[in-house]
């Protein structure tokens, strides 16, 4: 196990921003057990029955070779790395930014009062039939949701700016999803005018069963970060969605075309390509004082069971 992860963390150039350590405090647990690699964090419980929707993260190691089972742990760690500097990132810059009564970043929650419908735990998520009034989730509470409630997500903008709006949704296993799959398509944001005449709204519903089983319950982490224009160019973000770190550093040279990106977009691009100068404690201490002079706020979701919620 202990050659595995070294050849995981191996990444050409540079290392992935994780130190291994054999006690201690420590934010990821890894094991071998019965032919998977399996990875808990955040203190959770180490489960590994597939169809609890708190299971662990693995890995089959069926089938692998010893090269392509590195290349299955790398993706993960870098996964759970990314997110986790992300979601520092974010903290900060929410403590830290300027507040701006003309951008309102707000998030509600709906639900399925249907009791009829909400008994289907496996039913397929569409329009509410019946839906609940909606409730306003502030930014540092945790909102219980479960299988097919929404969210819906609404950025104002009566400022005098035109705003590119990035909305990311982080799972359990590290993973960064978009609201709005044709986002990819413009870079994976989304764009509102200066004194728009029209909030901007997504509406994204919760699917805890797909036809592939339960999905992973947990935390998930809602970041928006509303940008704003300063050149021309569209703004892209797609190089922090990618799926490892090779893909991520491909995107990445695309954009280097645009210069060196400062502050907030900056510290994005490190976490996007795994720069080990996160491994500092505070990465934010070189950025000029404007870094987080950004509307941004980060949301919690915690995605249950049906049974629970």
């Amino acid at each position: 196990m202990q050659a595995l992860l070294a050849d995981a963390l191996k990444t050409g150039d540079a290392g992935l921003a994780i130190d291994v350590v054999q006690a201690g405090e420590r934010d990821l647990d890894i094991r071998l057990q019965d032919g998977q690699i399996w990875l808990t964090h955040d203190g959770r419980r180490f489960i590994t029955d597939p169809q609890s929707y708190e299971r662990s993260l693995s890995i089959p190691l069926a089938g692998l070779t010893r090269d392509q089972a590195a290349t299955e742990l790398r993706k993960a760690l870098f996964g759970l790395a990314r997110a986790e500097n992300l979601i520092r990132v974010a903290s900060a810059a929410q403590l830290g930014s300027t507040p701006n009564d003309d951008v309102q970043i707000t998030l509600e929650s709906l639900r399925e009062t249907d009791a009829a419908r909400r008994a289907d735990a496996k039913r397929r998520c569409g329009d509410l039939s019946r839906p609940s009034a909606p409730i306003v989730i502030a930014s540092g509470d945790p909102a219980p949701v479960s299988h097919c409630d929404q969210v819906r997500i609404t950025v104002t903008n009566r400022s005098e700016r035109d705003f590119f709006v990035g909305i990311f949704y982080l799972t359990p296993t590290g993973g960064i999803l978009l609201p709005v799959r044709t986002w990819r398509q413009d870079g994976c944001v989304t764009f509102t005018p200066a004194k728009a005449t029209r909030p901007l709204v997504t509406l994204t519903p919760i699917q805890t069963w797909t036809d592939a089983g339960p999905i992973h319950a947990g935390v998930y982490r809602v970041l928006v970060f509303a940008i704003p224009r300063t050149q021309t160019t569209a703004l892209n973000l797609c190089h922090l969605i990618q799926p490892d770190l090779a893909a991520a550093r491909k995107t990445m040279v695309a954009l280097r075309n645009q210069g060196e990106r400062k502050g907030l977009l900056g510290l994005i691009d490190k976490i996007a390509v795994g720069d080990p100068s996160l491994r500092n404690a505070n990465p934010f201490e070189q950025q000029p004082e404007d870094a987080f002079s950004v509307p941004v706020r980060q949301f919690t979701l915690d995605v249950r069971a049906p049974a629970e919620n």
